[in-house]
């Protein structure tokens, strides 16, 4: 880790775009299911886990960031 940054300033900004993105485009349902939720983070695994095997770098990154995306969502009380 670089100094004593807890994340990049790009990182964090990607996060926030991701999400800013994912909230416009895949809205929730107020009364969707923590089963429902879960099914979205597996799948943003699974496709992270295909861009890792497929040694596709951007790919990889973008699914992450999606990945993120759905985590916090899921922490926040969405």
């Amino acid at each position: 880790m670089k100094g004593d940054r807890i994340i990049q300033f790009s990182t964090l900004h990607d996060i926030h775009e991701h999400i800013a993105h994912a909230r416009q485009k895949h809205t929730w349902p107020e009364d969707m299911s923590d089963a429902e939720k879960y099914q979205k983070a597996e799948c943003e695994l699974h496709e992270l886990a295909a861009a890792m095997f497929k040694g596709d770098l951007r790919g990889k990154r973008k699914e992450a960031l999606d990945l993120i995306a759905v985590l916090i969502r899921i922490v926040e009380g969405e």
